[in-house]
């Protein structure tokens, strides 16, 4: 009798085991078309026009803090990797149901602050570009005794 329950009690952790173990969460994503394709729209005859904020700094100018605002349409080459894959954002009124964020550059220390990336939206191509390359004091990212920031937001798009 107790070989018996002990035959039983072994069935029964062996048959939880592979159960339990059966039901592991599935961490891949599965990407439908390569990023390259599917978020950068290089298409012809397609353009895309943005907002841009240029902020120069320098505490020894005679403009500490130069602002130049504009419109501008240009793609550049970077080492970079990608965060919030196919998160949904609005930009100046325009939604963007799948949206990839390449970060370039994340850096914050005593005497620097470098943060840079850019937003694409799925068959339209970049919607967003940050860019602050600036030298701070004491970590405070409001303390700028010089650099650039430049802020490009997708204002309008289509063929």
């Amino acid at each position: 009798m107790k070989m018996m329950k002990n035959s039983i009690l072994v069935c029964l952790l062996a048959f939880l085991f592979f159960a339990l173990s059966s039901f592991k969460k599935d961490t891949s994503i599965l990407l439908p078309l390569p990023l390259n394709q599917h978020y950068f729209g290089l298409d012809a005859e397609r353009y895309i026009v943005y907002n841009v904020l240029e902020i120069n700094h320098d505490e020894n100018a005679v403009i500490k803090h130069d602002t130049l605002y504009y419109q501008f349409n240009s793609f550049e080459q970077a080492d970079a990797y990608y965060d919030f894959i196919f998160s949904g954002k609005t930009i100046n009124g325009l939604f963007f149901d799948s949206t990839v964020r390449v970060e370039q550059e994340k850096e914050r220390n005593l005497i620097a602050y470098k943060r840079k990336y850019e937003e694409y939206a799925a068959n339209v191509g970049m919607i967003r570009k940050v860019y602050k390359d600036l030298t701070i004091m004491n970590f405070d990212t409001l303390n700028v005794k010089s650099g650039k920031e430049i802020f490009m937001d997708i204002v309008e798009y289509g063929n």
